[in-house]
């Protein structure tokens, strides 16, 4: 996932502190397969970025994400937001004409 993050920041090398300028210490929205992520670049990470040729070391992988993409949102909370939902289309179905006979009756 921080490959495909990292892939989709565009850094012009020859114009470091123009991107510089741009991420570090900003928000920013970018867009990785369809869906947009909002980061935000510490100046070491952004640095670290730059050595490594835009490139994330494997094991430090899950710490840059959890220190770079904006937003603590958690397996629980997403596991929630899915239980909500489908409650909601239950609802959606179940409130439908056909189910309630006495409003057929009443036409």
């Amino acid at each position: 996932m921080a490959e495909k993050i990292t892939c989709e920041i565009d850094v012009d090398k020859n114009r470091k502190d123009l991107a510089e300028a741009k991420y570090v210490d900003k928000e920013r929205m970018i867009p990785v397969e369809g869906v947009f992520l909002k980061i935000c670049l510490p100046k070491d990470e952004f640095d670290n970025l730059i050595k490594l040729d835009m490139q994330v070391d494997p094991e430090e992988s899950i710490n840059w994400l959890t220190k770079c993409v904006v937003g603590r949102i958690t397996k629980a909370d997403l596991d929630n937001e899915r239980v909500i939902e489908t409650n909601s289309l239950d609802i959606m179905q179940q409130s439908s004409i056909i189910y309630h006979m006495e409003s057929v009756l009443e036409m």
